[in-house]
């Protein structure tokens, strides 16, 4: 049998404010939940030995969540929100819910298997009454002995209440709300509900007030009653936290875009009689015509709304103002364990778009609240894009076990975290929080990273297969290695480097690293100019320490080094990385800048990624008249690890096609990249953009398709030496291969003559390259025969083949002849299939749970280079992420 394992995703985190958690496992460990486009990513540490780093904490994806509800549209669908479902009564996580762009809400539950180790996961699809718009915020609870999911959607149209288990859901409000949060009082059996506005000016805490148990409020005549509003913020309320040391006293914070945070007491005063407040009393409005006075009266102690119910009367009082952000606040997390971090009874942490995140304490003579200390991250390029500089916050959030390890959802999706670390003869003495603070260090801790927007392309190094090279419309090339861990002996990729960091969107990308020359990779993008890099010192170095598997030959390697230059610069402009730092951005330079001996034996934190892991430009190869759309080299097509014979296999040559506006665009450029110099221009074969090219692994054959639905075959001329011009020729070309765009071609890296193409039609045809003697005999004509044609077993909603955007050959074969084909599909999902002499079979169909949420953009096996382990096949995809699979074969 055939079987498949997920053994890497990355994607940087959404672009919202609430899509990042940090919640409590039943193994007393953590697990850190934040969502990626449609995905919802589950991630554990490990320890890792780097260099003389041991036990330095890594962090990596080991489950996603993937909707069953993905469609048509999937591609449009973004999580813009997600909460976990904490149980009522013991606080437990039982569960995620998270809110779409389109209005849509899943709800995940967790049970454990009978018998088994693990869990597994339900899903289950709400939508809000008459909701379409994104949902701006999400919160929700589990409720005993059903475990029922009641749940509140905030979006810029209304708040709605839903139900997992009753069909009754409505409409709570009718206003633009940007914020939203549902607070049990456990001692009390009470429920608020609390909206934050997003108004223009003004903006208002409603609340609201559940007198019946959530249950029963289900029903339209049992709706929570809106009891009042809380002034005093001036611009769109972001997110509300609430303190719970103090049962009948707790501590609601509120966050807003006008950079300040509010503390409201809600003391609660218990005894029969206390007449409730009427909800005629309070207008519930979202008229922001009338003026509200700026000075508000703020005099402690006063009451600011009066809630009466049952078991008494709630008043709410603003205790506190604080002052100390210069951005808006995204977000605010009271700490689980404030003293045994800093010896504080409540210590609060807040993050904002001014790269900063700030820890909270009162003074106990004063009651004044101040920042204790801020974490932040340094470094970067001033004024560079979002892959190179740290532009904000987002969100923060606190380990929930110990407190002593902090993680920032940054803008642009990097996870970045930090772990406490003390010093001991200072802390052991110390007796007040700023003896505490001085004795403490935050330390950065390697983040969680990804592409934030389309990945557009993948290739591996082409030499040994060492690392994962992608592309992505987020303008930056980045570059993935695995290491081992301490724990069994577990594999974890992790990003290394950055070699590009762009000002154009990049498109493709491939290797033509060499045994004589490592690590040269050549990149296209929406420009008109392909980019050619070298790796620095620096990553040769980092690469030796990281994979315990790196090996070469000591001389050779320490030639090469002695070639290198020590890291790359770059520009103002952002465009082409310098070997020099003459003409290099301005860096943000608090921090570990200074060349010490020891600052490449630890994996680079996200300041390090975007300025200081670059590589450096080695050469432009000029020719094209538009954006580029394909790179393929000679060297990706010889993944199998087998030495083949033909007068071209040991050339290097770069393919490249861009968009075409007009016939004379659809052309492909042969390149000499160790000359710099365009060595031919195939045209004639194509009308409009060349979709996918594919070289032949012994270098005869080059194949292209478009979007013209035709497939072409170009063979290199005999004894022709790359010396001389017209090395390609069009030997020949089938039109309609398929009904719609061929988006993939492949060639087998065994088999020189074996083809395979993949299109939107949703069919995968394998061809036979054939050569057919004229009569005279001094001729010959290339012709391209149909073995298979088969669709994917994926069907749309319409009962139709999925389309198939990714074809790849492994470079094995199966049963000692046959070959093993893998399809990426339009859905995200990803199937092996056995190609025979006689006929094709499904393999495999990887779980959809572990694949991807949008169109798959590209497929690439790993070249062999150690016999016995098992296949790798990498993939990349429109939802922002790129998978490792590991494919066993037991046939």
């Amino acid at each position: 049998m055939t079987s498949s394992k997920l053994i890497h995703h990355s994607a940087a985190a959404s672009s919202s404010s609430h899509t990042l958690l940090w919640v409590e496992e039943d193994d007393e460990t953590t697990s850190i939940v934040y969502s990626s486009h449609g995905i919802i990513n589950i991630c554990r540490c490990f320890a890792a030995s780097v260099g003389s780093n041991v036990g330095e904490p890594v962090w990596s994806v080991v489950e996603t969540l993937r909707t069953s509800s993905c469609g048509d549209t999937s591609a449009k669908r973004s999580i813009t929100a997600m909460c976990s479902l904490r149980c009522s009564s013991t606080g437990a996580v039982m569960g995620f819910a998270s809110g779409f762009s389109d209005g849509t809400v899943n709800v995940w539950r967790k049970k454990h298997k009978d018998g088994q180790d693990g869990r597994c996961w339900t899903e289950q699809v709400l939508q809000a009454p008459g909701a379409s718009s994104s949902i701006t915020d999400i919160d929700g609870i589990t409720i005993e002995p059903n475990y029922d999911v009641t749940v509140v959607v905030a979006t810029s149209t209304g708040a709605s209440l839903l139900s997992t288990e009753s069909a009754n859901s409505y409409v709570v409000a009718k206003f633009a709300v940007n914020t939203i949060n549902l607070h049990h009082f456990k001692d009390l059996n009470q429920t608020v509900l609390l909206m934050g506005t997003a108004a223009p000016r003004h903006n208002k805490i409603h609340v609201y007030w559940f007198d019946h148990t959530l249950e029963a409020s289900m029903t339209e005549a049992m709706k929570p009653r809106y009891v009042g509003c809380l002034l005093g913020h001036e611009d769109w309320l972001t997110d509300f936290s609430w303190e719970r040391s103090k049962p009948l006293a707790p501590l609601l914070a509120s966050g807003s875009q006008d950079a300040r945070i509010r503390l409201w007491k809600f003391k609660t005063t218990l005894g029969k009689g206390i007449t409730t407040v009427k909800e005629e009393e309070f207008e519930e409005t979202n008229e922001e015509d009338f003026d509200i006075p700026l000075d508000l009266d703020e005099d402690e102690g006063e009451a600011r709304l009066e809630i009466g119910h049952s078991l008494g009367m709630t008043r709410v009082t603003l205790e506190a103002l604080l002052y100390g952000h210069e951005e808006p606040i995204t977000s605010i997390e009271w700490h689980p364990h404030p003293q045994s971090l800093y010896k504080e009874d409540r210590i609060l942490l807040s993050s904002s778009m001014d790269r900063t995140i700030l820890i909270w304490s009162s003074s106990a003579e004063s009651g004044i609240w101040s920042p204790l200390t801020r974490v932040g991250a340094a470094g970067g390029i001033l004024g560079g894009s979002i892959g190179s500089t740290l532009l904000g916050f987002l969100g923060v959030k606190v380990e929930p076990r110990t407190g002593e390890a902090l993680i920032g959802h940054a803008y642009g999706g990097a996870l970045h975290l930090w772990s406490l670390q003390r010093d001991q003869s200072c802390c052991h003495e110390a007796t007040t929080s700023e003896e505490l603070v001085l004795g403490s260090q935050w330390k950065a801790s390697p983040c969680i990273t990804g592409h934030f927007d389309n990945v557009t392309d993948c290739c591996w190094e082409a030499s040994q297969g060492e690392y994962l090279l992608t592309v992505s419309s987020d303008q930056t090339c980045r570059l993935w290695g695995n290491i081992t861990t301490l724990t069994e002996g577990k594999e974890v990729w992790v990003e290394l480097a950055r070699p590009q960091v762009h000002g154009y969107n990049l498109t493709a990308i491939t290797s033509i690293s060499t045994a004589k020359h490592r690590h040269i990779i050549v990149t296209g993008a929406d420009e008109k100019e392909i980019r050619v890099f070298d790796a620095p010192l620096k990553f040769i170095q980092l690469l030796r320490h990281a994979l315990h598997n790196y090996r070469n030959d000591e001389k050779i390697l320490e030639e090469d080094e002695l070639q290198r230059v020590e890291r790359a610069y770059i520009p103002s402009l952002g465009l082409s990385n310098k070997s020099s730092a003459a003409d290099s951005a301005k860096e943000d330079t608090e921090y570990v800048a200074k060349d010490s001996p020891d600052s490449t034996l630890h994996l680079p934190l996200e300041r390090d990624l975007g300025a200081v892991s670059l590589w450096p430009e080695v050469g432009k190869l000029y020719g094209h008249n538009t954006e580029l759309f394909c790179v393929e080299s000679t060297l990706s097509a010889k993944s199998s690890g087998i030495d083949l014979d033909g007068p071209f296999v040991n050339d290097i040559l770069v393919a490249s096609s861009t968009k075409a506006r007009d016939v004379k665009d659809a052309s492909i450029r042969i390149w000499d990249v160790s000359k710099n110099k365009c060595i031919q221009v195939l045209s004639g074969g194509h009308k409009s953009t060349i979709a996918s090219l594919s070289f032949s692994p012994d270098g005869r054959f080059l194949a292209s398709s478009g979007k013209d639905r035709r497939i072409c075959i170009w063979e290199r001329k005999k004894d022709i030496s790359l010396k001389e011009e017209s090395l390609f020729e069009l030997a020949t070309a089938i039109d309609s291969a398929h009904k719609r765009i061929v988006w993939s071609l492949h060639f087998c890296p065994f088999d020189t003559t074996l083809l395979a193409s993949g299109s939107r039609d949703g069919s995968v045809k394998i061809w036979r390259i054939t050569e057919c003697a004229f009569e005279d005999g001094n001729r010959s004509q290339i012709r391209a025969e149909v073995l298979h044609n088969f669709e994917s077993s994926s069907k749309t909603a319409k009962d139709k083949s999925e389309a198939v955007t990714a074809v790849s050959f492994a470079p094995l074969p199966y049963n000692e002849m046959n070959k093993m084909l893998a399809i990426g599909l339009e859905n995200g999902l990803v199937e092996i299939w056995g190609i025979e002499d006689s006929a094709c079979n499904l393999l495999h169909a990887i779980e959809p749970t572990s694949c991807h949420f949008a169109t798959i953009t590209k497929l690439c096996w790993k070249p062999l280079n150690e016999e016995g382990k098992a296949l790798i096949l990498a993939s990349t995809s429109a939802d922002h992420g790129c998978r490792i699979f590991s494919i066993g074969t037991n046939l």
